[in-house]
């Protein structure tokens, strides 16, 4: 952590005890948003679409996890025919948005009227 200067920092954190370990970690795994995620993961679909609510919860709901894509893991969807598609499914907890003056904000899943299971502040 000696390139992240004194201070606090956000990232996300992967592995043995967080969220049921989907890419099967051996250990834990930080990955601070300034330094890599805004570099590294994106959507390149969010510019492609109206930004209106319907249309956001559906582009939502198609999300699949960047991480897996990035690194080859997690659980490619096949095709009918059994071919490999390229597709992952898994977890997509939330998006952050980056402002270029340091602000940031996160869109949950748990925020759309669709979804089933635990919400953030329960």
């Amino acid at each position: 952590m000696e390139f992240l200067s004194d201070g606090q920092h956000f990232g996300e954190l992967l592995g043995p005890k967080v969220n049921g370990n989907p890419y099967k970690l051996s250990e834990h795994l930080w990955i601070p948003f300034e330094t890599f995620c805004q570099k590294h993961l994106r959507y390149k679909s969010w510019g492609k679409y109206p930004k209106d609510f319907a249309t956001i919860s559906e582009w939502f709901k198609e999300l699949m996890p960047l991480y897996s894509l990035m690194v080859g893991s997690g659980h490619e969807v096949t095709a009918p025919d059994g071919a490999k598609t390229g597709k992952y499914r898994g977890f997509v907890e939330g998006i952050v948005f980056t402002h270029p003056d340091g602000r940031m904000a996160k869109l949950r899943q748990d925020m759309f009227p669709w979804f089933s299971g635990r919400r953030h502040k329960e």
